[in-house]
């Protein structure tokens, strides 16, 4: 589902794949933000599809700008994609399901310039994991970086080499897929390992100036004992 996915060619593309795998694949025109859409989509598919046991929700509408330019538009649609959407899912299949796995993004955790809107719709999807944890119920939250392979970034190197000086890590293609695996396979978690944070620098004094390490709510962070090879030791911040 998509708001276009049926509407454009190079979802054929991705179709084809498990369908030469033996699995049945569709695209759907669906605004999953929208209650109205997603509850009509859902009716017309349940007659002639199995019943739906896991969801992936893989939303985005990036709409960058500085939060005072930002219009009323800008940050609600950028926001109906994390958090509409999210919350419609959740509402709509409850416990119905056998995992739940929402790709959010590290903004919402280290922040990133003209991406407020973006960042609050992840953190809805990272707050969104908890309480479900807390119930026995499947979610988990990716907390996805700087992917480079493929998707928006990889068409956008503007954008990728300004998150790489900000001290993102970019991440694989394939790594991306072991996450979500891996989130299929351990749906159910605690509310401490419901969020994944991915796809911050490292702790070497290369990336000692990356914006996030420049940052004192991070202050407090500390190296896992042996992580680098040495004892644990408190991340360095400037005053």
């Amino acid at each position: 589902m998509s708001r276009s996915s049926a509407s454009i060619p190079e979802s054929q593309t991705f179709i084809d794949e498990p369908q030469a795998a033996g699995c049945d694949a569709v695209a759907v025109n669906c605004d999953v933000s929208r209650s109205i859409s997603l509850g009509q989509a859902l009716s017309e598919w349940q007659e002639t599809m199995p019943p739906i046991r896991g969801v992936i929700q893989a939303a985005m509408n990036l709409q960058d700008s500085v939060l005072e330019q930002m219009s009323f538009t800008q940050w609600s649609n950028s926001i109906a994609a994390k958090a509409h959407a999210t919350r419609n899912l959740h509402e709509f299949f409850g416990d119905r399901l056998d995992f739940f796995t929402m790709l959010s993004s590290i903004v919402g955790v280290v922040g990133n310039a003209s991406q407020s809107n973006y960042g609050a719709g992840g953190s809805y999807q990272d707050a969104l994991a908890r309480p479900r944890a807390a119930q026995g119920l499947p979610g988990v939250a990716l907390d996805l970086g700087m992917v480079q392979s493929v998707g928006w970034l990889a068409d956008n190197e503007t954008a990728r080499e300004r998150l790489l000086r900000q001290g993102y890590r970019p991440l694989e293609e394939e790594e991306v897929l072991q996450l979500v695996e891996s989130a299929i396979r351990d749906p159910v978690r605690s509310p401490r390992t419901s969020q994944v944070m991915t796809g911050i620098a490292d702790f070497t004094p290369e990336a000692a100036t990356s914006g996030w390490r420049q940052d004192s709510r991070f202050g407090g962070l500390q190296v896992r004992a042996g992580a680098l090879g040495e004892p644990m030791a408190v991340l360095p911040v400037d005053q």
